[in-house]
């Protein structure tokens, strides 16, 4: 009796002498080395995201200031900001994912990095036309603000900071002024054929910019600004845009590394949930054997 049940058991021994070989080199594959650098590039994401949102929540308060130019208002800093958040989480998903392998986060985390992927070019090639045709929109938006300077208290808040801040005079040069009534030269006023305080190189005086374009440019010079804004509210934009441009891409590259490595890990954690079913059906089926056979020995032993 001894010696049959033993006989009996020698299927389930060698199942488990044949089960450990397979599991151990899938294991090796799914592995130490893609879950952690699915990990640290997921890392490197978060990073590029908080970095997008730190740069969309910037341009946002940048734009606040120029609100006034309705060209700064559609910029794309709510894209930024959009995509920097869906970064953040979808890399938080990567990471939590790789390390548990947990097969349902993984899959969320492809899902959502080929979204913000596409989002970026989105955003890239929107940029991209709105840089085009932005210079244009920005003068129109400055002649605009100058012919309401003076009437309007947010349009001569606004056209004083730009120039202040960035020591310029009118959109394309001191000669548009000319489209302001208290500084168009046919005017009754001091400040005809002037321009803005704001203009001013040295003396802040209110009467600073008086009568300064009548003698010409080269006059001119010696006391206020002559050079337009929107050379450099331009310049601020390339910066920005160059910055930006390169983060995005740095941040793309990143993703479709780790969608690459994610897919790996995906299709190793698979194997070993095939693997592990089939060996289970193999488990259920060596026991069944193992519960037929000793019914078999009872049933003899009864007869």
């Amino acid at each position: 009796m001894t010696m049959n049940v033993q006989h009996v058991l020698i299927p389930s021994s060698d199942f488990e002498t044949r089960r450990n070989p397979t599991f151990s080199r899938l294991i090796f594959r799914c592995s130490f080395w893609s879950k952690y650098c699915v990990f640290v590039i997921n890392f490197f994401v978060w990073v590029g995201g908080v970095c997008l949102m730190s740069a969309g929540a910037w341009a946002q308060l940048e734009k606040s200031r120029y609100d006034t130019f309705n060209s700064f208002t559609n910029d794309p800093a709510l894209i930024l900001l959009l995509i920097g958040v869906i970064m953040f989480i979808m890399s938080a998903f990567g990471c939590v994912g790789s390390l548990r392998e947990n097969i349902c986060l993984l899959k969320t985390f492809c899902l959502m990095t080929a979204a913000v992927f596409v989002g970026e070019l989105t955003a890239g090639s929107f940029t991209i036309s709105l840089s085009n045709r932005l210079e244009e929109e920005l003068v129109e938006d400055l002649y605009n603000a100058i012919q309401l300077y003076g009437a309007e208290k947010k349009f001569t808040d606004d056209i004083d900071y730009v120039q202040k801040r960035f020591e310029c005079c009118g959109a394309k040069s001191y000669d548009d002024w000319q489209l302001n009534k208290l500084y168009n030269c046919s005017a009754n006023f001091p400040s005809r054929c002037g321009v803005p305080t704001s203009c001013c190189k040295l003396d802040n005086s209110p009467t600073c910019g008086y009568q300064t374009r009548i003698n010409g440019v080269q006059y001119a010079s010696y006391s206020i600004r002559t050079k337009g804004c929107v050379y450099y509210l331009m310049n601020v934009f390339k910066n920005n845009l160059t910055v930006i441009g390169f983060i995005a891409f740095i941040v793309g590259l990143l993703e479709i590394i780790a969608i690459i490595l994610a897919i790996m890990q995906l299709k190793h954690l698979e194997k070993i949930q095939r693997g592990r079913s089939s060996e289970d059906v193999r488990l259920k089926m060596t026991v069944r054997k193992v519960y037929n056979s000793h019914a078999s020995y009872d049933d003899e032993l009864r007869r």
